[in-house]
């Protein structure tokens, strides 16, 4: 993974996002129908049963602790992460 800063933004239907990061540029296309998610921060009550979550662990003591943790509030039109297609 690369972050970068937008630098240029085209397009009406189909957004082109030209990103400028150290070592380049890349030109994406972003469609309409591309999920545009934010994040924020939330409390322990995102995580029950079936929400889904993408964890970064470090290990400790012989075991894994979370230092960062993103949880689903809604579920999109597009479904949950395991159900997407491949």
């Amino acid at each position: 993974m690369t972050n970068g800063a937008v630098n240029t933004v085209a397009g009406s239907e189909i957004r082109t996002l030209l990103i400028q990061y150290q070592g380049g540029v890349q030109k994406i296309e972003v469609s309409p129908d591309t999920p545009i998610i934010t994040v924020v921060v939330a409390d322990a009550s995102l995580l029950k049963p079936g929400a889904t979550v993408a964890i970064v662990a470090a290990q400790k003591d012989g075991g894994l602790v979370a230092t960062n943790l993103t949880a689903e509030k809604t579920v999109s039109s597009l479904g949950r992460i395991s159900e997407l297609p491949s």
